[in-house]
């Protein structure tokens, strides 16, 4: 089976996370602009997610609608209230608004492409974090997959959180990784919890739940 994509070592997350933290209260509303979508990518949406994402689906309580792509579910993932309140300040700080009402778009004002969202201007970010290495933009949601995996150990979870209508399509995170054993016993969920990936004021990620003993 195709494995598409990779997760983060665990110390360029940690930078990566940092500098996302940081570069929210930078004067440039394109450092602003590049480290919400980072933050989006860590929190598991795919770049595609990120470009269509509007400002009426962002609440400044910290959580965005993810709309449906790639045949996935809509979901409603949290991100920080830090995050979305940059989010919702980007036309104010930039001077500039899309007339699409999409929260991300260029100098002259132009929503992105999705096909935009695949490397620049986002490279840049990444490297200078990492210390000049590169990672693509669909590594973060690897890493956000992987993240969730170790908080809750439940495949339903990190399906869920990812958006994914089969739960096939998860396994292909978890077991090219080797987290996940054939013959794994998934722990049923009750919908009652939820997991927060990325807080900028709470790093790591604190634990929600206990992890069953192995």
């Amino acid at each position: 089976m195709r494995f598409p994509g990779f997760p983060l070592p665990d110390d360029d997350a940690a930078r990566l996370a940092d500098a996302v933290r940081r570069q929210l209260r930078n004067r440039s509303w394109l450092q602003r602009r590049e480290a919400c979508a980072v933050a989006l990518g860590l929190c598991g949406l795919r770049g595609c997610e990120v470009v269509r994402l509007r400002l009426p689906e962002v609440d400044a309580g910290g959580r965005v609608l993810v709309r449906a792509a790639k045949r996935g579910r809509q979901r409603t993932v949290e991100v920080g209230e830090d995050v979305a309140r940059c989010m919702l300040e980007l036309p104010r700080v930039a001077m500039r608004r899309c007339a699409t009402g999409h929260v991300f778009f260029s100098r002259s004002g132009a929503r992105f492409a999705c096909s935009d969202s695949k490397e620049e201007p986002y490279k840049a970010f990444v490297r200078r974090a990492c210390e000049g290495r590169v990672y693509a933009f669909h590594c973060l949601r690897h890493t956000a997959a992987v993240r969730v995996w170790r908080e809750c150990r439940d495949l339903l979870v990190v399906q869920s959180y990812l958006g994914h209508r089969h739960s096939a399509t998860t396994e292909v995170y978890l077991r090219g990784l080797g987290l996940m054993g054939g013959d794994a016993v998934l722990p049923p969920w009750d919908g009652r919890e939820r997991v927060v990936l990325f807080n900028p004021d709470d790093l790591p990620v604190r634990r929600l739940r206990p992890v069953p003993a192995a």
